[in-house]
């Protein structure tokens, strides 16, 4: 927000600094005293980060089942065939 003067004279300071994780937000006030600025209340709070919306979890790829592959003179036929 912009700051601004309210009808009693005193200025109102509000923002972030969006530090990271954590967002830190600030409300100030200052109210001017015989001439001089003084601080009138200070509000300071560690917020979570603003919600991102975050596309949903891209699916998993499928997965084949796994099959042994025999090699060639283990029970295979072949094998068999070429040792009679």
């Amino acid at each position: 927000a912009s700051p601004r003067l309210d009808e009693n004279n005193i200025l109102h300071l509000a923002g972030y600094y969006n530090t990271s994780p954590e967002r830190v937000t600030f409300d100030i006030t200052i109210a001017p005293v015989n001439n001089v600025w003084r601080l009138g209340s200070i509000s300071v709070k560690v917020l979570p980060p603003p919600s991102v919306a975050q596309a949903p979890p891209a699916p998993r790829p499928a997965t084949a089942p796994i099959t042994k592959k025999k090699s060639p003179g283990h029970d295979s036929k072949e094998a068999v065939t070429k040792a009679r």
